[in-house]
């Protein structure tokens, strides 16, 4: 039986680059970023938001949403985001994504189901024109307990996190994800 895979969307981040605003409510053409990326994922896995702020907005798209505030408090960053989701996801495995991804490739849910179906006991982090991208991975759900390690240490750091897990890369090369992380960026 294959490993089952849901997909879990970042969006707690504070937008200090954006003037303090949430990222995933941002206007992306007649849409708003989080509909945008909703709209290109090409699958019928769960999906679930974690969120720092807009819970009940986020709710109003996608059923599952919570809170990424906890012990380590809010905006605990990307590591904060990803802990919950494996704790609380149900499914066996976790992909996670930012919700000011760019671009999203066609293929790239199934691409994550078949490594993971291929390799159930490795984070599988995506690389994209531009290197490693460590938002965009998938995660077995038993990895929760190194992510929350790691946090208490101190390490907010998804790729620090990432160096002491076994990895698999999956070349998306020459594709582009991008993040939409300044006022200029969402211009373009």
């Amino acid at each position: 039986m294959s490993p089952a895979l849901a997909i879990g969307i970042l969006a707690g981040g504070r937008g200090r680059r954006v003037g303090d605003a949430d990222k995933g409510w941002l206007p992306r053409g007649d849409r708003a970023q989080i509909q945008w990326l909703l709209d290109r994922l090409d699958t019928g896995m769960r999906v679930r938001v974690v969120a720092n702020r807009n819970l009940e907005r986020y709710r109003s798209l996608v059923p599952e949403v919570v809170s990424d505030d906890d012990a380590f408090g809010p905006f605990a960053g990307p590591l904060g985001g990803l802990l919950r989701l494996l704790e609380d996801m149900p499914d066996s495995h976790v992909l996670s994504l930012p919700v000011d991804m760019g671009s999203v490739p066609a293929g790239l849910c199934a691409r994550f189901a078949t490594a993971v179906a291929a390799d159930p006991e490795y984070c599988h982090v995506a690389v994209d024109a531009d290197g490693p991208q460590p938002l965009v991975a998938a995660y077995p759900r038993q990895m929760a307990r190194n992510a929350r390690a790691a946090l208490e240490r101190g390490c907010r750091s998804v790729r620090e996190w990432q160096a002491g897990l076994p990895v698999s890369e999956l070349d998306f090369r020459p594709i582009r994800f991008g993040n939409l992380n300044t006022p200029a960026d969402w211009v373009q």
